[in-house]
């Protein structure tokens, strides 16, 4: 698990170093699911919910593979 966590963590870390105006929220919605939301310079440009772990790991799985 913590090999995973450390992935997830330099995926987001990489990408926003490659990208200075880029960030990350996490958000804890009204129902109780955690939001993870991707911004760019233009905006929220991606939205990922479910819990905490799954949210993550989609964020990050997505910025690698579009940054590949």
């Amino acid at each position: 698990m913590n090999a995973a966590a450390e992935r997830i963590f330099n995926i987001l870390t990489e990408w926003m170093r490659a990208h200075p105006g880029r960030s990350y929220d996490t958000r804890k919605s009204v129902s109780g699911k955690f939001q993870i939301v991707l911004k760019t310079e233009r905006g929220v440009q991606l939205f990922f919910g479910d819990d905490i772990h799954d949210a993550y790991a989609q964020a990050a799985n997505t910025i690698d593979l579009n940054e590949s």
